[in-house]
């Protein structure tokens, strides 16, 4: 039957848009991940009617390794989407910093917030996957956030040295 083939394709179309976003996105290739960044923030900004700030620190270096750039991207997309589904901000800052040992993404609203002491919700499932993607390139998460008072989502990898850093890097300002 035809409603019958409609279900099919439409799970099949769901299914290729699962596959084809877990891949790298083509704007990094085009843009590297500064300008990815900017666009990803002007269209979740069109889209959700907040502000997204977007900012780059550090000295200009070379591109990232492509794994480094694509994590990235995606946990930005995510902390994004996490915002406009949850937090109802009116602004999400993301900075970039970089310098030759770690790159830094910090990702903060000023939304509803949630207690980050409680272990996550089903609704936060995001968030350990973040925190995985972070672990899966050597990298480290950390999430502040409290009822009211927004949230600050911290990724930290380093890029050369022995050993992880530790968060407090994500404490100390640019």
């Amino acid at each position: 039957s035809t409603s019958a083939l409609r279900g099919l394709v439409s799970a099949a179309l769901e299914g290729v848009g699962r596959i084809s976003r877990g891949l790298r996105p083509s704007v990094l290739d085009d843009l590297g991940i500064q300008e990815a960044l900017d666009r990803l923030g002007l269209e979740v900004s069109r889209a959700h009617g907040f502000v997204v700030d977007v900012d780059a620190t550090g000295p200009r270096l070379p591109r990232l390794p492509e794994a480094v750039e694509t994590a990235l991207y995606r946990m930005a997309q995510e902390a994004l989407t996490n915002a406009s589904k949850h937090a109802s901000p009116k602004a999400v800052s993301v900075l970039i910093h970089r310098n030759p040992s770690e790159v830094r993404l910090v990702i903060e609203d000023d939304g509803k917030g949630f207690d980050a002491s409680e272990p996550l919700s089903e609704g936060q499932i995001g968030l350990a996957g973040m925190r995985e993607r972070a672990h899966l390139i050597g990298g480290s998460l950390t999430v502040e956030s409290s009822p009211g008072q927004g949230t600050t989502i911290c990724v930290s990898i380093p890029l050369a040295g022995p050993g992880p850093i530790s968060a407090r890097v994500c404490e100390s300002s640019p």
